[in-house]
């Protein structure tokens, strides 16, 4: 069985991976996850800053 919504992400010239990544926003004084964001793996993580993290984290740069 193929998983066609799978795809590939690299990260450096050695490290491929064939599936999706897990975009997770985390709160720093209880360590509870906020939002979770899952994506091909080719969709770089600073694309799904917005999606996951609160108000005061928009104005971030990425």
């Amino acid at each position: 069985m193929t998983d066609k919504q799978a795809r590939f992400g690299r990260k450096g010239k050695n490290k491929d991976w064939l599936g999706y990544k897990e975009h997770v926003s985390v709160d720093i004084q209880s360590g509870l996850i906020n939002k979770v964001a899952v994506t091909s793996a080719k969709v770089p993580d600073g694309q799904k800053l917005h999606d996951i993290c609160h108000d005061e984290g928009q104005d971030m740069k990425t």
